[in-house]
């Protein structure tokens, strides 16, 4: 007498055999890197009182994030500003536009995006000048 396969372990069987046949055509090996380089500079806001000295005591930089967008306007990364105003980070090379987030100072929406370009495993230096208006 003869047995045959069940039929649900034949599908899995055959399932399992069709994905590895699919991954198989698919795969080119691991996936090359995008090139990278580093972009940094400095964030200056000022004046930030109308007269001096200046009493204001939060610190501007607080919570701002430089974000690099390619020039399509696909958000590519974030840079945290240290409490001093600079920022450094790695992004992708080529063109980019950068903004910094929030933005809330008098004209600061005016001001931005700005573009360069940034070389690949190079250092580009970008640094941002806010003119609050304040006078």
């Amino acid at each position: 007498m003869r047995r045959f396969a069940q039929p649900a372990l034949v599908s899995v069987t055959l399932l399992a055999l069709v994905l590895l046949a699919a991954a198989a055509c698919t795969s080119s090996g691991p996936a090359t890197p995008a090139p990278t380089g580093t972009l940094s500079g400095t964030v200056s806001i000022g004046p930030l009182c109308p007269v001096e000295p200046c009493t204001v005591t939060t610190n501007p930089f607080e919570g701002l994030e430089v974000v690099i967008s390619h020039l399509g306007g696909t958000e590519a990364a974030r840079i945290l500003v240290q409490p001093t105003g600079s920022y450094s980070g790695v992004v992708p090379s080529g063109e980019i536009a950068a903004t910094l987030e929030p933005c809330e100072w008098l004209g600061c929406q005016f001001g931005f995006p700005l573009t360069t370009s940034v070389a690949a495993d190079g250092v580009t230096t970008l640094d941002f000048d806010i003119d609050t208006g304040i006078r």
